[in-house]
């Protein structure tokens, strides 16, 4: 039987946050994981070469902003108080699934106050007490400076380090692992997680010539053709509606690069006679779609970091989960918590490294296995050095593909 133990320090702040350090003890029972775990190995089935085998304790530390001394109430402080919520909540789940793991969770408010001598002299405080613990994984901070902080020190290294909320680009030793991607690098992002869901298809990238969105098409061919170990990937200019012509045979899909209206009623008249092709729209879409017409076309997907299925009965069970246990309706941050607690402590945590597409003296891998959480999609990348590892650099790339039908949304799964 393993244990769940949830601590939390340097809080002071009344409400929700006192309810929250009140603490919580779990109990897990031995078996796999289930439900949102789609496409993982089950962790009975995995071999490990850390520390972190079945049975052993694990520590984890997390740092996020509560603020908890600021003298009016902060909207950040609901925020992290919902990444939390969801955190701990997956670890009820994972407990009730009966998963193999002793745990202990740490909170540290990284900026407890609106004073930056205050915030300072917390920092160092809380580098010395990490000083006295080992922890194999260690989330946040969410701020560069405060991480970098961390990340410099002479305390012992996390086995893996984690950034929940941003991208950070951050050197050293050790291992780290963005959940999220730098803007930069979603084009690439979109077209790993295209040439996943298609593999088979004829894949097109549609520019308007603008220099921005022509360096996004290049940078998306490239990605598709290493991820298919060929140049079969074709980037189309469509400036002033040059025309497209395709193979009635083909099953193809077309990747917009364009923001402009216009782009995606010209890309639909290249395959409208194609009931097996697709269009992927500009990132840009899924947030404005509200400013296009005909958003039931069965065949168009948007692009997307942050989706929730509303249609999708999981979810549905998690909010209302959440709802009676933290009295309000979850956030984004509550099901990115709940995500990412599922995916580091069911995956990662009795993996080997090939699990997140890493070996060793290995540039670039591409790993396959996407795992559908409830907002986010996780499919890792990145670069490690040796084995067992002297550092790795791990980011996801997963992002989600959203359908509309009937003015629903709805996930798309290939």
């Amino acid at each position: 039987m393993g244990i769940i133990q949830h601590r939390n320090t340097n809080f002071k702040s009344p409400s929700r946050l006192s309810h929250f350090c009140l603490g919580m003890i779990c109990c897990f029972i031995a078996s796999n994981v289930q439900g949102q775990t789609e496409k993982l190995t089950p962790a009975s089935s995995f071999t490990s070469n850390s520390s972190l085998a079945p049975n052993s304790s694990t520590r984890i530390g997390i740092l996020l902003p509560f603020q908890s001394q600021f003298q009016k109430n902060s909207e950040l402080t609901d925020l992290m108080l919902d990444y939390a919520a969801g955190f701990n909540l997956a670890l009820e789940d994972l407990k009730a699934e009966g998963f193999p793991l002793n745990v202990s969770v740490d909170y540290y408010d990284s900026d407890p106050s609106d004073s930056t001598p205050i915030n300072n002299k917390l920092i160092k405080s809380t580098i010395t007490t990490l000083g006295t613990k080992k922890y194999d994984v260690l989330i946040g901070p969410v701020y560069e400076q405060n991480f970098k902080t961390f990340s410099s020190t002479t305390i012992p290294q996390p086995y893996l380090h984690v950034s929940p909320l941003k991208y950070l680009d951050i050197k050293g030793n050790g291992a780290t692992f963005n959940f999220f991607l730098s803007d930069s690098l979603k084009a690439k992002a979109v077209a790993h997680t295209v040439g996943l869901a298609f593999s088979r298809y004829t894949i097109y990238v549609i520019t308007d010539g603008k220099p921005t969105n022509t360096i996004k098409a290049e940078s998306m061919k490239a990605t598709l053709d290493a991820l298919r170990g060929n140049k079969s990937v074709k980037i189309v200019g469509m400036k002033n509606g040059a025309p497209l012509t395709i193979n009635k045979k083909d099953s193809c899909v077309l990747i917009v690069c364009s923001e402009d209206t216009k782009y995606r009623g010209l890309v639909s008249s290249v395959i409208e006679n194609h009931t097996s092709s697709w269009i992927i729209g500009d990132l840009s879409w899924f947030e404005d779609k509200r400013f296009y017409q005909n958003q039931n076309q069965a065949n168009c997907l948007y692009p997307t970091v942050n989706y929730v299925d509303l249609t999708d009965s999981v979810s549905i069970d998690f909010a209302k989960r959440y709802f009676k246990k933290e009295f309000t309706e979850p956030s984004r941050f509550s099901y990115i918590g709940y995500d990412q607690a599922r995916y580091l402590l069911s995956n990662y945590m009795y993996s080997q490294w090939e699990n997140f597409g890493l070996k060793a003296t290995t540039n670039n891998p591409q790993n396959k296995v996407i795992y559908y959480g409830l907002i986010n999609n996780i499919s890792t990348t990145g670069l490690m050095k040796k084995d067992p590892v002297e550092w790795a650099r791990i980011m996801n790339v997963g992002i989600r593909l959203v359908k509309i039908e009937n003015d629903m949304s709805m996930l798309f799964k290939p």
